[in-house]
C-alpha cells in the first residue's frame, strides 16, 4: 500500500527451497503490483525482487551462505496532480516551467539493482542465531540522478519460537538431521 494514497497494491510471490545434507538452496521472486493511482492521480512503478540463496551447515552451530538479490522499478507513473495542475515543485509555481529539483521528475525513481551477500550464521544457543552479512553492489542502473549503494554490513538476531507442530517444540535440543 502506499501510505496515505488510498490504494491497495498486491503482492505476489514464489519461492523454491531445496536441501541435501548439510546444503540449503532456494530462489523467491516477489512482484509488488502498483496497478491503481493513488489520490494524487498517479502510481508508483512496479518492484519485482528476486533472490538466489546457498547456504552450508560447517559445524553444528556454523552455517555459511552466499546470496544474490535483485531489485527491479519502474518509474512513476505520471507526476502527482499537485505538480501537474498547480504547479507545485515547478519554478514560479508554473507546470509548464522546470522542476525546482530532480525529486519533483516522475522519471527520476526507478532502476535496477543487484548485489551478491556472504554471511555466517551461529547459534550460540538453540532457538537463537547470529547472523553477519557483507553485501557488495555488482550492478546499478538508476533511473535519474539517485544515490547508490557502496556496501552494507548487516547484523541480524534471530529467536524462533516454536510452533506445537515444529519439531523443536519438545525440546531444545538441536536435531541429528539438517538444521540447527
Amino acid at each position: 500500500m502506499q501510505l496515505g494514497s488510498g490504494t491497495v497494491d498486491p503482492i505476489i510471490g514464489v519461492t523454491y527451497q531445496g536441501s541435501h545434507d548439510p546444503f540449503w538452496w532456494g530462489a523467491n521472486a516477489q512482484l509488488e503490483a502498483h496497478v491503481y493511482d493513488n489520490d494524487q492521480g498517479y502510481h508508483r512503478g512496479q518492484e519485482f525482487r528476486y533472490d538466489f540463496y546457498a547456504m552450508k551447515q560447517v559445524h553444528d552451530n556454523w552455517v555459511i551462505h552466499t546470496q544474490l538479490n535483485g531489485w527491479l522499478e519502474g518509474h512513476f507513473s505520471r507526476e502527482p496532480y499537485e505538480g501537474r495542475i498547480n504547479g507545485e515543485g515547478h519554478a514560479g509555481f508554473n507546470p509548464q516551467n522546470n522542476f525546482l529539483s530532480p525529486l519533483f521528475d516522475p522519471k527520476n525513481y526507478g532502476g535496477h539493482k543487484v548485489a551478491l551477500s556472504l554471511g555466517v550464521q551461529f547459534q550460540p544457543i538453540p532457538l537463537h542465531v547470529m547472523e553477519l552479512t557483507a553485501t557488495l553492489p555488482v550492478y546499478q542502473d538508476l533511473n535519474g540522478p539517485q544515490l547508490r549503494d557502496n556496501w552494507m554490513l548487516q547484523f541480524s538476531y534471530y529467536m524462533e519460537i516454536p510452533t506445537k507442530k515444529s519439531r523443536r517444540f519438545l525440546g531444545f535440543k538441536p536435531p541429528k538431521e539438517l538444521g540447527f
